[in-house]
Order: C-alpha cells, then structure tokens, then sequence
C-alpha cells in the first residue's frame, strides 16, 4: 500500500512557519468549540433546572408560609472559573460529554442496515442529533469521524488489545475500516465532499484517536490513504496537516531545550 512519504515540502504553497499561527488556533478550537457548547448546554440545562426549582419553592411559600423549606439544590453552576478551567485541561465531565456525542452518531450508525434509504434515515438522526445538542458543523466532522473509527473497534475485538500490536491487526483493522466506510459511503459523502476544511477535522480526530491508541497510531497511515481513496479528505488537506504536526514537533523540542 503506498504512502504518502513521497513528495517535498515545497509543494506547499506557505510554509509550516507562516501557517503555524492559525493551524494551532484551528486545532485547539476543534476540542475547545466541541466542550465550550457541551458547557454551555449543560449550564443552560442546570439554570433552567435551578429556575424550575426556584418557582417551585416560591409556591410551595406560598402554600405554606410557616413552613421549612426542604428541598437543597442538587448543584450550583459557576462561570467564574470557567476560562481557568479550559486553561487547566479538559474536566472527566468534558471528556465524558464528548464521548458520550461520539458514542450516540455510533448508535445511529450501527443500528442502520444499509442502502439509500437507510442512508437518508441516518443523515436524519445525526442532523437531529446535531440540532439537539447545538454542535457546530466543524465538530460534527470531528464527531462523525471518531464514530466511524469507533464502529470499526467494534467489528475488530482485537483492536483494544494492551498488547504489542502486530500486522495482522492493523491489517485486519485497516480492511474493516475501509467495509465501514463503503457501508456510509452516503452519509459521509453527505457531510464530507471535498470540503477542506471538512478534511481538516477529519485529519485532527483521526490524530486525536491515534495518540490513545497503539492500533490506530500504527494504522494511522493506511485509514489515511482510505480517506483519501474515498474522497473524504483532499491532498491539501493532508500537507496542511504534515505541516503542521511538523512545525508542533519543532516547537515541542525547542520548549524542552529551554526547560
């Protein structure tokens, strides 16, 4: 299977240096946008709750004015750390939320049996799925992509092994990835295209996945060139990509020389 080692950097039409600045900023929004709306849902939940709440107690006052008021509330929603918070790293209930989106777009996909309609049926759920929970279409491109590599997992036992990851796995991974993404060929033609950006996030969630995965780290390349075969990412894309986990790289060992 080729690769995609081949080729100079000069074929990129600004350089790592130039395009460091709004790569970060793109890759850091990718998780930041997906648990900024995730906080901001549950907090606008938990108001409407704590409103809910408060109506309740004035009644109940009114009900019965020498009474004692009974109920407590169950949490109390601060903003105030919020920006330390996001600067301090994701919270177990940040990382739980996005799991939890990844894991509903992996419902909706395993629970479809496949042709046209089937196809126009899934496109529905996720739309509603992405209406329900306010996600932005850039995330849903990260979302639907981290749920595709999860289907495959499924399909693939061996795929969550501790153990040293050998070439019958990848390569049994890779060929069940590229089943799943002739099975939704439709539904992520839908939402992909040709869209660069839409490559973009596609690239950063297989990166996301790969670093917590032995598996995927060593098939990273070949689910690549499957994306690429199916037309969900584009070769811009892709040096986009290599550009910038490049000059990251750099910019990692420069930080631990002047630690």
């Amino acid at each position: 299977m080729d690769d995609y080692s081949d080729g100079s950097s000069d074929e990129l039409s600004v350089s790592p240096y130039q395009r460091s600045s709004n790569s970060c900023i793109l890759w850091d929004t990718a998780e930041d946008r997906i648990r900024s709306n995730l906080a901001k849902w549950r907090q606008s939940h938990t108001r409407a709750r704590g409103q809910s709440s408060t109506s309740e107690t004035a009644v109940s006052h009114q009900r019965r004015p020498s009474g004692k008021m009974t109920r407590k509330s169950g949490r109390t929603v601060s903003t105030a750390g919020t920006d330390a918070d996001r600067l301090s790293g994701p919270s177990e209930d940040e990382e739980q939320s996005e799991a939890f989106l990844v894991g509903e777009i992996r419902h909706t996909l395993e629970h479809s049996q496949g042709g046209d309609s089937a196809a126009e049926n899934v496109i529905l759920e996720v739309n509603s799925l992405k209406h329900a929970y306010n996600i932005m279409i850039d995330d849903l491109y990260f979302l639907l992509t981290k749920a595709i590599l999860d289907v495959t997992r499924t399909k693939c036992p061996t795929s969550d092994s501790p153990n040293k990851v050998d070439k019958e796995s990848v390569r049994a991974f890779v060929t069940e990835f590229k089943t799943q993404l002739t099975r939704f060929e439709v539904v992520l033609h839908a939402y992909f295209g040709q869209s660069t950006q839409a490559s973009r996030m596609c690239l950063q969630a297989l990166e996301d996945s790969a670093c917590y995965n032995p598996l995927l780290m060593e098939a990273s390349p070949y689910l690549m060139h499957a994306m690429y075969d199916a037309d969900l990412i584009t070769e811009e894309a892709i040096w986009w990509w290599h550009a910038v986990v490049e000059h990251q790289i750099k910019k990692n060992q420069l930080t631990l020389v002047a630690d």
